[in-house]
């Protein structure tokens, strides 16, 4: 779990500058500091039901609802069993950006490269 925050708190800085106001991204379909889809939000909440409504990953105190999300979805897609391979620091933030098959996706790589230059590279 240490591992799984420390990569959030990095993606955090990308997304939003760590902002919990921050304003929606993406063309309005992302919304909060770690800027959650919808649809990423509605997979998290199928493996943790605890998880609140899609509102609660925006505003003051979305830091930790958004941070459920993302290890719901983590625990869902990023896994072992699935990767046939125990998943790496570079899957998750990749997973993270590009979807369930983020990980495998050119298109997720200069997003990886700015993980690393924000401080992922030291995880």
């Amino acid at each position: 779990m240490d591992l799984l925050r420390a990569i959030f708190n990095v993606i955090l800085v990308i997304e939003s500058n760590d902002d919990e106001n921050v304003r929606d991204g993406d063309g309005g379909k992302a919304i909060g500091p770690a800027q959650i889809w919808r649809s990423y939000h509605k997979d998290a909440k199928e493996v943790d039901s605890s998880i609140g409504d899609y509102a609660e990953c925006k505003g003051p105190g979305s830091r930790e609802e958004s941070f459920k999300v993302f290890v719901a979805y983590m625990k869902r897609y990023a896994t072992k069993a699935r990767l046939k391979r125990e998943p790496s620091v570079e899957d998750i933030v990749r997973i993270h950006n590009g979807g369930p098959n983020g990980f495998e996706k050119e298109a997720t790589l200069p997003y990886y490269d700015k993980f690393l230059k924000a401080g992922g590279g030291e995880l």
